[in-house]
């Protein structure tokens, strides 16, 4: 996947209309509040195969967050779907984020990475 394949999963559209309004690699900038349910996407770590003393494949691991005022399972049903669509498998983890006041939903995976 390219780093455009990967964002435009995150900007993703249902029935037309786009999943998330405000969608952001990493973090929005200082002062931009987006207004929940919103997206963060970002990449932690590489977890490259080598061969012949270099990086023979490229594998990112990738994270999209969820971030909800209230649990939100018709958003991440849907953004589960899109995932799926795309043949992506997934593990998903939650956190109630007491000092913002939000759920956030993680999926984490690893994709072989074309630049």
């Amino acid at each position: 996947m390219t780093y455009a394949e990967i964002s435009e999963i995150a900007k993703a559209k249902v029935d037309g209309k786009r999943l998330f309004q405000d969608v952001a690699y990493d973090h929005f900038a200082e002062g931009d509040k987006p207004k929940p349910p919103f997206m963060l996407y970002y990449f932690p770590r590489s977890d490259n195969f080598s061969a012949d003393g270099g990086v023979y494949t490229k594998i990112v691991e990738v994270h999209y967050e969820l971030y909800s005022d209230t649990k939100r399972p018709d958003i991440e049903m849907e953004f589960e779907g899109i995932l799926d669509s795309h043949g992506l498998f997934y593990n998903k983890s939650e956190e109630w984020l007491t000092d913002k006041q939000l759920f956030c939903t993680d999926y984490s995976m690893e994709v072989l990475y074309d630049e």
